[in-house]
């Protein structure tokens, strides 16, 4: 069964107001704030295994959901997503900041980010006009409606398809068997894909380096020049560009070899000083992370929202009938070689590759040989994009 639309406003997306600096600065530093308060919860449920996800696409999705919220569950979740502008101001920063990282493909296709987010609604469920001109004016999206209560398994394969197509196929089953019921009204959706060639391409690894701390062998690469680099505050930290300079890649090794620590004081800190540094000789191995659908009910409730999963939600500027939302599930995969950070098959650019048998004795070495964090991020607004860990590389994702 195809999904229906309902009716949508003929407002016009682009034609909302430009949200001032202020106002983008305030949404992006909240929004990063509510990446390290997600990772920390996602970090304490898998201590010890590689952990993705992308805050900004759980970030928007939910800001949909906000957008019919009302009264305390409103403000919850604006406590839970770190949201401290007002309505009126905070969809339209998040319409500039979506508008504005939906439109920076490369010219020549070597970048590429798809951010896919849709609020599913059973067919016939009551929508409040005010709430659907707030989708076409700040999302450009409209509410899907699919017969969930007579066809829940067909309606989760219908949104599992949509999610495929979102995301070249990467993410087919977000929503898992028996996530949607006949009892089930709404669910939230997000997932996210990225794909882009590093600015200048990696070699393969002559040096001998292995995993410190475990057996795992996996294929390293290396870089040879002029990249911003830091060690500050027990970490080591590079930024990695990708063509276009629109993104980057931000690794943080730390110095032992434990669990990196990932939080605000150790990125900002990190970032705050990097700076450019030539002949900084770069190893670390390509790794793959294929994450699981993740439902972060649990998660947001203890950030602060419980109340938007319960009977006493209150979503009463979306529905003047009672709901709330059943969960929130997210998916995201990430794969880096050689060639840059892809979901598909990309051609390196940008640059010859170096074939370092010994790395210089004047160079700065960095040798990502053991656990550490990457953040994506985009350049102009410091938003993080995607965040990542990998703990022990094994060596069925990582050198394939």
């Amino acid at each position: 069964m195809e999904p229906t639309t309902t009716e949508q406003s003929s407002l016009i997306r682009n034609a909302a107001p430009n949200a001032p600096g202020t106002d983008m600065s305030s949404l992006v530093n909240g929004s990063d704030a509510f990446a390290f308060a997600m990772y920390a919860q996602l970090a304490a449920v898998s201590p010890a295994t590689d952990l993705f996800f992308s805050p900004y696409s759980i970030s928007i999705a939910l800001s949909m959901a906000y957008a019919g919220a009302a009264g305390s569950t409103a403000t919850e979740m604006a406590t839970a997503l770190d949201f401290t502008l007002p309505p009126a101001r905070l969809l339209p920063a998040f319409d500039q900041l979506d508008l504005q990282l939906r439109t920076v493909t490369a010219a020549d296709g070597t970048a590429t980010l798809n951010v896919a987010n849709a609020f599913w609604a059973q067919s016939g469920f009551p929508l409040l006009p005010t709430f659907l001109d707030t989708m076409a004016a700040t999302y450009g999206a409209g509410v899907q409606e699919l017969d969930i209560d007579g066809h829940p398994d067909l309606a989760t394969n219908t949104i599992n398809q949509w999610v495929g197509s979102q995301t070249n196929e990467k993410i087919t089953s977000l929503l898992p068997s028996g996530f949607l019921t006949s009892a089930s009204t709404t669910v939230l959706v997000n997932a996210v894909y990225f794909d882009a060639n590093w600015k200048t391409g990696f070699g393969p690894n002559a040096v001998d380096t292995i995993w410190q701390g475990s057996s795992a062998t996996p294929s390293f690469m290396n870089q040879l020049g002029t990249l911003a680099y830091a060690h500050v505050n027990g970490v080591q930290a590079v930024e990695i560009p990708y063509v276009g300079d629109r993104f980057s890649m931000v690794v943080i090794l730390p110095d032992a070899v434990t669990t990196p620590v990932f939080d605000a004081a150790t990125y900002q800190a990190a970032v705050a000083a990097l700076a450019p540094t030539p002949n900084v000789y770069l190893a670390m191995p390509e790794f793959a992370i294929d994450g699981a659908s993740i439902k972060l009910k649990d998660q947001l409730s203890a950030l602060g929202m419980p109340d938007a999963f319960t009977q006493s939600a209150d979503f009463s500027a979306l529905s003047p009938q009672p709901t709330n939302l059943s969960d929130v599930v997210h998916q995201a995969f990430v794969n880096v070689d050689m060639s840059g950070t892809e979901a598909t098959a990309a051609t390196a650019a940008g640059g010859e590759a170096l074939l370092i048998s010994e790395p210089p004795t004047n160079a700065t070495l960095m040798k990502v040989d053991h656990p550490f964090v990457f953040v994506l991020r985009d350049i102009p607004t410091g938003a993080l994009l995607f965040v990542g860990r990998v703990e022990t590389p094994s060596g069925s994702v990582f050198g394939e």
